[in-house]
C-alpha cells in the first residue's frame, strides 16, 4: 500500500498538469477571439464536422440564436450557397442560414 500511495503522490501532479484545459478544443484561442457574429434567420441551422452535407450532423442552432465564427471554408452547396462558417467548437454551418452578420474585418478563409 505504501508503494501505491507514494507512486500516486508522484504521478498524480503530473497527470493533472497534462490534463487538457477547457480551451484545448478551441484552436482559435479564447472564446472572445471570434471574427464574425451572426444571427440564425432560417429554421434550425445545422452544424457539421466538416463543410459538406455528407459530414456528421453534430447539432442545430435554432432561429433567433446568435453564434460566433472564426473563419470560413468552401464546401457543398446548400440553397445555392457553398460558404461554411466555422464556430468555436470546430464545427461548420452553411452561410445560407445566417444573417445580420457583424464582421470585425478579420474574417478570413480557414
Amino acid at each position: 500500500m505504501k508503494f501505491s500511495s507514494a507512486f500516486l503522490a508522484l504521478i498524480l501532479p503530473l497527470a493533472i498538469a497534462a490534463a487538457p484545459t477547457a480551451e484545448a478544443g478551441n484552436d482559435h484561442g479564447h472564446e472572445d477571439d471570434y471574427h464574425m457574429r451572426c444571427y440564425v434567420w432560417g429554421e434550425d441551422a445545422r452544424y457539421r464536422s466538416c463543410p459538406k452535407t455528407s459530414c456528421d450532423l453534430k447539432g442545430r442552432y435554432y432561429k433567433g440564436h446568435w453564434e460566433d465564427f472564426y473563419c470560413y471554408k468552401w464546401g457543398d452547396y446548400v440553397h445555392g450557397n457553398n460558404k461554411w462558417y466555422k464556430d468555436s467548437h470546430g464545427y461548420y454551418s452553411n452561410a445560407y442560414w445566417w444573417g445580420s452578420c457583424q464582421d470585425d474585418g478579420h474574417f478570413n478563409e480557414c
